[in-house]
This record gives structure tokens, sequence and C-alpha cells, in this order.
């Protein structure tokens, strides 16, 4: 829905899965290895499901450790209720950082061209903004300021739990002129009507427009590879994307790695000769 915790039905999810390898089971049989045996059992399951938009595959540890996580704060309340001596080990998978997945300008010119008109703003608008795809579909009119030329993301609509406000720049603010007058309350509608989901027009794009490997989400990569690469500092890029830490966006640091070098030529070989040469011309 539009409104309510936006993890209770993943929890559900996580907590369903796990009774059905549990069920039946004493609460003081629950040891390690185990625990172990349910995680790789998960590890070897496909993807299906409301959580997973790429569906057959195996799920990724980084899927794994979410159940593993719900197990251990279950086994953590048993305890605290007094119905655990102790709570059993629950070894997280280490994850691996999968490669960062953004459009080159060619191929998301390719994209735009094979979107239905109604997706076309909705992407230009991720593109333009970073901002995830609830929170396109969700947005309203009433939280965005033309006149400041910024627009924010409730707490309890944003994945980090804290207010958003985002600078629009050009291309955004042209894109809301453009939408003004659809609909009373919501930016992005279909045929007058507030969007739940893209629905798979936008898959059907991607295959059309044979961009590989692919999802909506990656457009959010795209909008901060491509930050990287004009030159945007990371610790700006963490406050335009509403990141909770700097660790977060260390993943698009290698894409500016060539914006360096204007900072290591302020060190050049003439300078340095100059002040081994007189020491106190450093000062």
């Amino acid at each position: 829905s539009r409104s309510g915790n936006p993890n209770a039905k993943n929890n559900l999810h996580y907590i369903r899965w796990l009774t059905s390898h549990l069920k039946n089971r004493p609460l003081r049989s629950i040891d390690k290895d185990l625990i172990d045996s349910i995680a790789e059992k998960k590890a070897k399951d496909k993807r299906t499901g409301h959580l997973h938009k790429s569906k057959g595959s195996e799920v990724s540890p980084g899927t794994v450790n979410r159940y593993l996580a719900c197990l251990r704060a279950i086994l953590r309340a048993a305890w605290e209720w007094g119905w655990l001596e102790a709570v059993p080990p629950v070894s997280l998978h280490r994850s691996t950082q999968k490669r960062i997945r953004f459009l080159t300008r060619e191929e998301a010119s390719r994209l735009m061209s094979c979107l239905p008109d109604h997706l076309q703003p909705i992407v230009s608008f991720a593109l333009a903004t970073g901002l995830r795809q609830k929170n396109i579909l969700d947005l309203e009119w009433s939280q965005i300021d033309r006149e400041k030329g910024t627009l924010w993301i409730h707490g309890d609509q944003a994945k980090g739990g804290r207010d958003i406000r985002i600078p629009l720049n050009a291309e955004a603010m042209r894109i809301l002129d453009e939408e003004d007058g659809n609909h009373q309350k919501y930016v992005f509608v279909y045929r007058g009507r507030p969007l739940g989901s893209i629905g798979s027009a936008f898959e059907r794009a991607v295959k059309k427009a044979k961009v590989g490997d692919f999802r909506f989400h990656d457009l959010r990569h795209t909008w901060a590879s491509w930050h990287v690469q004009n030159g945007t500092p990371l610790a700006v890029l963490q406050e335009l994307g509403g990141w909770a830490s700097l660790s977060m966006v260390q993943r698009y640091a290698h894409l500016g790695e060539s914006h360096l070098k204007m900072w290591a030529d302020n060190l050049s070989n003439d300078t340095i000769t100059a002040q081994l040469k007189d020491p106190k011309s450093s000062k």
C-alpha cells in the first residue's frame, strides 16, 4: 500500500519461510548446525515471489543474510523472554560486492526511445534525481517546492527512515512542468490514475532496447555513476542521494578516479623540489 511499514510484508515473508523449516521443533533444538543447514537451503533456493525481480536464479548472500537476521531477532527475543538460556550463534554469509550496472549515454538514449509515452517522464525523472521507483510513483505535488526547486521524501517513505530534501536540477524541473495539471494529487499518473507499479512495460522496453542485465533500480546507479564521472564529490553525492553513510557511496568511487589527477597535481614535482631545497618555502 502507499502507507504503513514498507518492511512488514518482507518480514512476514521471511517468517513464513523460516516457519516452514522450523515448525514442530523445540526452541532448544535450534543450534548452530541447524541454522547453518537452513542458511544452506536458502542459498540454494531459486528466486521467487514479490521480493525478487530476477526470478529463477539462486538467491544472493545478502538475501540469505536477511533471513538469518530475522531468525536471529526471533531467537534474541525468545532469550529476552526467558524461553531460551542462550542465543545460538548465527553466522551471516559474506556478501561479495557486485558490479555497478549503469547506462552509457547511448544506452540511455536507446532505452528512452523504446519506452511507452507514460514511462518516459518517469525514467527521465529517475535519471535526473536518483530517486527510487516507489518514491517517484508515490510522489505528490505537496512534496515539491517549485519556487525553491526542491522536493522532500518523508521519513516513512525513505529507505533510511529519515526525511530527505533533494534539490532539483533543470531537467527535473522541466519534467515537472510538463506533468503539471495531469492530476491534482500525484505527479506521475497513467490515464488519470496513479501508478501502483510500472508492470512489465519497463522490462519490455529494456529488452527491445537490447540493454541487458538492467533493472529500474539501476537508474539510480546510473544517476550516481554519471555524477561521479562528472566530478561530483562522494560526500555531496551522499547528501543528494539520501544515503545514511559515506561508506554506502564508496562503490562509485572508482568511477571518479580520473578526476583525482587535478588534486594530485596540487603537489607537483617542481613544488616538491623547491620545498626540499628550501624547507622554509612551505611555511
